[in-house]
């Protein structure tokens, strides 16, 4: 029933695409369009604007978005398959005099109540240097900073495992010399040494976050090398409490557990990471890489050691149709531009992306048999994936992934009837 069930909606939502429902831009209504402090409202739900109120000049502003995502997840193993609504966003974004904007956004999906994801102030008044403080994306991983919603995979990568998510904090950030380099910084919540999802459980402690990009030839129009961004991420903290355990997809319901510690491990004090990455784009085609270092201090009831890691992705994709690919402020590759939607009977069937990545993760030989079981854990996880994006409006998509990953031991032995998973992922996505 649950097949049928999203098969209707997927093809009813289709067909009124095909007639244009969506493809209007309501009219914007002013009070009084000489003033530049009257009120103007109107939506937009194929450009992204959403249901906004503001004053002409922009000084005040508040607008409604949100985004759902519907996933499907077929494990070929002992692995149940689950349909769920993997992310239901809606979010308040607003502007108080020019320089003050704030972001509420809470999550919905996968049985979730009272998950705030995003909440936060901004204060802008210098390019060159910003302020942001609340919860938000932790300026480390490159993928990470990428929305949910402009995501090129439905799950992110085997980074994810050694990469925080989000905490509460503040930063500090800005673009200089005429925007060819950004930069970020701040302090956090100290937090577990990787979070599976976007809720986490705060532990004792601290983080400290930077995030530098260079983007030598953006002012270069018809360089192209225009769109390469090289940059590093790191974090650095002291933080004692509980660990996570890793698992391939990394985030969302379901999932392989490849490295579980033993009761009783728990961080015990100094960790740090570094994160070199880039992405690129050209014209149909964008790459994105990173490469994650981590060392972690554990513990348990007999000895304390300090343990490493490493994990890497690199990742592309190439637009088949005549659609470009965009980048947004931060220079993480954007969603697609569909420059003509959905609509079978004029001829057109918005735009298609096929995609392919490859990742690892390697966890410490000493964690074994100390802090894991080696008879029942992988010492790391090697995987590819391949999929295409079917984007029937600049908002709305159709994804369809299938990954394969294999777990190996210790000796590089196979881990039994888990030794390799096969995972067929689809999701259909709206945004406004």
């Amino acid at each position: 029933m649950a097949y049928h069930t999203i098969f209707i909606i997927f093809f009813s939502f289709i067909f009124f695409l095909s007639k244009g429902v969506f493809s209007q831009e309501l009219s914007t209504n002013k009070f009084d369009k000489t003033n530049p402090k009257s009120l103007e409202w109107g939506s937009d739900f194929l450009s992204g604007k959403g249901i906004y109120l503001r004053t002409t000049d922009r000084d005040f502003e508040i607008s409604i978005h949100g985004y759902l995502q519907i996933d499907q997840r077929s494990f070929f193993g002992p692995t149940p398959n689950i349909l769920m609504a993997r992310r239901a966003r809606p979010s308040i974004d607003g502007r108080l005099f020019r320089y003050f904007s704030f972001k509420y956004a809470p999550d919905l999906g996968q049985f979730r109540t009272n998950l705030v994801v995003d909440g936060f102030v901004d204060f802008s008044y210098w390019s060159q240097f910003r302020i942001m403080a609340g919860k938000f994306r932790l300026p480390v991983g490159l993928e990470m900073q990428q929305t949910t919603r402009d995501a090129l995979f439905i799950e992110r990568g085997l980074t994810m495992d050694l990469i925080p998510n989000r905490s509460t904090g503040i930063q500090f950030y800005g673009d200089l010399w005429e925007n060819r380099l950004s930069y970020q910084f701040g302090v956090f919540a100290g937090m577990q040494d990787n979070t599976n999802t976007t809720d986490f459980d705060e532990s004792h402690g601290y983080n400290f976050a930077a995030r530098v990009m260079t983007h030598p030839f953006i002012n270069q129009t018809d360089h192209w090398l225009k769109a390469l961004d090289i940059g590093i991420g790191s974090m650095y903290g002291n933080t004692n409490g509980e660990l996570s355990n890793f698992r391939e997809p990394a985030q969302g319901i379901g999932g392989i557990y490849f490295f579980n510690y033993q009761d009783g491990t728990i961080a015990a004090g100094q960790n740090f990471t570094i994160v070199p990455q880039f992405h690129y784009i050209q014209g149909p085609f964008r790459a994105f890489g990173e490469y994650v270092f981590r060392t972690q201090n554990v513990q348990n009831i007999a000895v304390q050691r300090t343990l490493y890691y490493q994990a890497w992705q690199i990742a592309a994709s190439y637009i088949l149709t005549k659609d470009d690919t965009i980048f947004d402020s931060n220079r993480i590759p954007g969603g697609v531009i569909v420059k003509e939607i959905f609509n079978p009977f004029q001829g057109h069937w918005g735009a298609v992306e096929i995609k392919a990545r490859y990742n690892a993760l390697y966890v410490d030989s000493h964690a074994f048999p100390l802090f894991a079981n080696p008879n029942q854990n992988a010492s790391s996880a090697k995987g590819w994936a391949i999929g295409v994006n079917w984007y029937f409006t600049s908002q709305t998509k159709m994804m369809l992934d299938y990954q394969q990953v294999t777990f190996q031991g210790v000796g590089g032995k196979t881990l039994g009837n888990n030794g390799v998973e096969h995972l067929l992922m689809a999701r259909l996505q709206y945004a406004f």
